[in-house]
């Protein structure tokens, strides 16, 4: 019986490698001006560090989203990936986090697609092959 669980899972990550990679990411907030009265403004993207890419995919689309907040929209952007599993500071504006009082949590998704496309109303591309989410407080 073990041994069959074992051949199942065995050939369910070699069907699925992303199961077996999961991918993973972190972002730095650089060296954005400090902001605590609840009023964002435009800043440049920040860097992101992935562990891996999804294989196929060519674009990545960010997006920024305060937790405790669900309501303002502080934007995100594309990103032509080329390989990279770094991004540098500063490809793309977004509004910055900007909490009234104390810290916040936000959360970047990178949605991976195979080309640049339009987005959905609620900010998500179309065609994504891969999502992803990661989450710090600021400041």
């Amino acid at each position: 019986m073990l041994k069959k669980i074992f051949i199942y899972l065995s050939i369910i990550f070699l069907i699925n490698p992303a199961i077996a990679d999961e991918i993973k990411f972190d972002f730095f907030w650089g060296n954005i001006p400090f902001c605590n009265s609840g009023k964002p403004f435009e800043v440049k993207s920040p860097k992101f560090v992935f562990s891996s890419l999804p294989k196929d995919a060519k674009w990545v689309y960010f997006k920024i989203r305060n937790i405790g907040l669900s309501d303002f929209d502080h934007g995100g952007g594309w990103v032509e990936l080329r390989g990279n599993s770094t991004i540098e500071y500063g490809k793309f504006n977004y509004f910055s986090p900007c909490p009234k009082s104390g810290k916040e949590i936000f959360q970047w998704t990178a949605y991976f697609t195979t080309k640049k496309s339009s987005l959905f109303f609620y900010g998500q591309p179309l065609g994504v092959i891969h999502k992803v989410s990661t989450k710090k407080k600021y400041p």
